[in-house]
């Protein structure tokens, strides 16, 4: 084997402190709920966004928009719409009365709060989305 000379000197990005940043959208893939959760196979997008804040390099972090089915209890659909459509307006992705593309969240920018909050299963710190109201 061959040795590589390279400067293993990388850190981890830190979450960043609560506040509002401008953002774009990395990625976003359709994922199905697990096979514990309360609706199995629940369709979802799960969006990887980064904070582009000059002289910043915090960690990415992903939000999760749920879509409604005819299996999602009643009293979720409206939040599940009404999350879409406030990430859709804040980060300026066409949508209208029939959906919206998931080709169209790479390269999307938005502004938006971010907090700090704790994952559940691991106790490190993330970051987590705070959509603004709609208009």
């Amino acid at each position: 084997m061959a040795f590589v000379k390279v400067a293993l000197d990388a850190q981890e990005p830190t979450v960043a402190p609560d506040g509002e940043y401008d953002m774009r959208l990395v990625k976003a893939d359709i994922k199905h709920s697990g096979p514990k959760a309360k609706i199995p196979g629940e369709p979802y997008v799960s969006a990887m966004i980064i904070i582009e804040e000059a002289g910043t390099d915090y960690q990415p972090f992903w939000h999760t928009l749920m879509i409604p089915t005819e299996k999602t209890d009643e009293e979720n659909v409206n939040r599940y719409k009404l999350n879409i459509q406030r990430f859709l307006a804040c980060f300026n992705i066409p949508g209208d009365a029939d959906g919206f593309d998931t080709d169209d969240f790479p390269g999307s920018t938005g502004r938006a709060n971010v907090v700090q909050t704790t994952n559940e299963e691991s106790g490190e710190p993330r970051n987590e989305l705070k959509l603004p109201r709609l208009g």
